[in-house]
């Protein structure tokens, strides 16, 4: 008989963004094509992230059709801000793929294991994403430890609300000025706010997407991938 007993952890809960649309547009197959692709990547980095020479935190994740739980002791700050960086990675991959996703970290109550994942620790995570971070952005519970986060680690913004979000589009390194994420997030952001002109609720989400936009370009010094 296992261990059932739940542990204090930090969870990561991310929601891909437009799915039923999607699925309209291209084939399942074609989409989970897309999916695992994205995906996969990340694994890398949680694979690396769970290793001694990086961290001392081990993630357990888990994906139902189109939503991803990642979780790891809350045994440090630095467990949190290295649950930060798989979320940054996991939304570029997606970002790359034409994929906009939403999603929460918070710390809670938390089982999981090879077949479930259970406790107050993700529902609260789903409420975060579901009712507070509206836009396509992962933002962070307000937690005690947070506020030092922004100020040590490069994979933060805070926003205009307060929240602490995940800063996606932030250039780490010179290599990133010639990666083409900025472009590729501009054509998906102008493509968001000519179809869904007539329907303010999904036009605000790529309104907030553009300002994020633009002021990560006057940030990063791109100008010229600014949206009008």
């Amino acid at each position: 008989m296992p261990d059932l007993a739940l542990s204090k952890q930090y969870v990561l809960y991310i929601d891909l963004l437009g799915y039923k649309v999607i699925m309209n547009e291209i084939s399942e197959v074609e989409f989970l094509k897309v999916f695992d692709r994205s995906f996969r990547e990340a694994v890398k980095t949680i694979t690396t992230m769970s290793q001694p020479t990086h961290s001392k935190s081990v993630f357990a994740y888990r994906v139902f059709s189109d939503n991803i739980v990642v979780a790891t002791e809350a045994d440090s700050t630095y467990a949190l801000y290295s649950l930060s960086f798989i979320a940054y990675i996991l939304q570029r991959e997606f970002v790359g793929q034409g994929l906009m996703c939403r999603g929460a970290i918070t710390k809670g109550y938390l089982y999981i294991n090879n077949e479930y994942v259970f406790g107050s620790g993700l529902i609260r995570a789903y409420e975060l994403e579901d009712r507070v971070a509206y836009y396509p952005r992962i933002i962070l519970d307000r937690l005690p430890e947070a506020d030092s986060l922004i100020e040590n680690y490069d994979v933060y913004h805070k926003d205009s609300d307060g929240y602490i979000m995940i800063d996606y589009l932030r250039v780490r390194e010179q290599q990133d000025i010639r990666c083409p994420l900025m472009a590729k997030h501009k054509l998906i952001v102008e493509s968001g706010l000519r179809t869904h002109k007539a329907d303010e609720r999904i036009f605000q989400k790529y309104a907030w997407c553009r300002e994020y936009h633009n002021s990560s370009c006057v940030r990063f010094e791109s100008p010229f991938l600014s949206i009008d």
